[in-house]
């Protein structure tokens, strides 16, 4: 089969169709161009909002963490200081029981003396 030339009517014809079809890919092209952009400003201000929030969630994480590196100090710090009085009280403890037991010799030693002078040995007086 061999192709049949058009004739101008026909072309007009064509003309007409092609121009309707052409309108309507456009109108089309333009509603899918505008979602686009439409989908894009609505996805650009989400991404705003979450970014802001990221942020906001990130800087409170840093407050928390500076706070919870200053308690951990703070109760390292604490936890010397216990340490230190605990030893201190210790030697205190120890000095303290020594000296007792040096003045209770010593008070036994007087309590030896005056029992002995109360009471002076039975073989001494005879």
């Amino acid at each position: 089969m061999t192709p049949q030339p058009f004739q101008p009517r026909e072309l007009t014809d064509y003309d007409r169709l092609f121009g309707r079809l052409t309108t309507y890919l456009d109108a089309r092209l333009d509603a899918i161009t505008n979602q686009t952009r439409i989908g894009f400003a609505e996805s650009y201000a989400r991404d705003e909002v979450l970014l802001k929030r990221i942020e906001a969630v990130e800087a409170t994480l840093k407050v928390v963490i500076d706070m919870q590196r200053e308690t951990f100090s703070a109760m390292q710090t604490m936890q010397q200081t216990m340490q230190q009085t605990m030893q201190t009280m210790h030697q205190e403890m120890r000095d303290g029981f020594a000296t007792q037991a040096e003045r209770h010799k010593e008070l036994m030693v007087r309590v030896d003396k005056i029992e002995k002078q109360l009471n002076p040995p039975k073989d001494a007086a005879e």
